[in-house]
């Protein structure tokens, strides 16, 4: 569907010459500071603005918006007489069309930014996963290393979640043994790791 600007419906000769008159004045008004002209303006050339702003981007219509929003911030304040409607839609256009191409230019740019950047995000995210793996082998390995009886107990309390007092229940000891033995093989864990580390 075609998004043609839309401008206000034409008139015979001497009404056409009045409209011209009015527009003109209105534009004096509003390059002399008047707000409430430019209030005037605006709902006469909202649509008008909206639809230059879809033919010259093709975007969705809350970009489109944007677009209008901003194009109106810059009319108002570049606003200078105009002889009467053909110069004021010139002009719309003109404007609407500055700020929608460089809308466009800069989301190009953002979009080769993002594309360069996102293979970097992902070796970074995938030398991440790489290395939390080796992590997770290398504790395994070493909770292999345990005697049983242990090894179960750090099974309980890290992996399925139980408390020191089920823990020792189980196993017959006191809560506090139970958490002075995990504590210990979690010491040494940790110290062997750092080892490795400074090798």
């Amino acid at each position: 569907m075609s998004h043609a600007a839309r401008t206000p419906p034409r008139t015979d000769s001497a009404e056409e010459a009045t409209a011209d008159g009015q527009w003109a004045d209105l534009s004096r008004r509003i390059a002399a500071g008047d707000s409430a002209a430019f209030e005037q303006f605006f709902e006469a050339y909202f649509q008008f603005t909206l639809d230059a702003a879809r033919q010259a981007t093709g975007r969705d219509t809350q970009t489109c918006l944007d677009i209008v929003q901003e194009a109106m911030l810059k009319m108002m304040r570049c606003f200078k007489p105009l002889t009467g409607r053909n110069e004021l839609n010139a002009f719309v256009r003109v404007v609407t069309r500055s700020v929608a191409y460089d809308w466009l230019r800069k989301e190009n740019r953002r979009q080769r930014a993002l594309s360069r950047l996102e293979p970097k995000q992902q070796a970074v995210q995938e030398q991440k996963s790489l290395a939390d793996e080796e992590q997770l082998i290398w504790l395994e390995q070493q909770l292999r290393t345990l005697e049983p009886q242990l090894r179960q107990i750090i099974d309980w309390r890290y992996r399925w979640g139980w408390t020191l007092q089920a823990i020792a229940s189980k196993v017959g000891l006191q809560p506090g043994a139970v958490d002075g033995r995990i504590q210990r093989t979690l010491k040494k864990i940790r110290q062997q790791a750092e080892g490795e580390s400074n090798e």
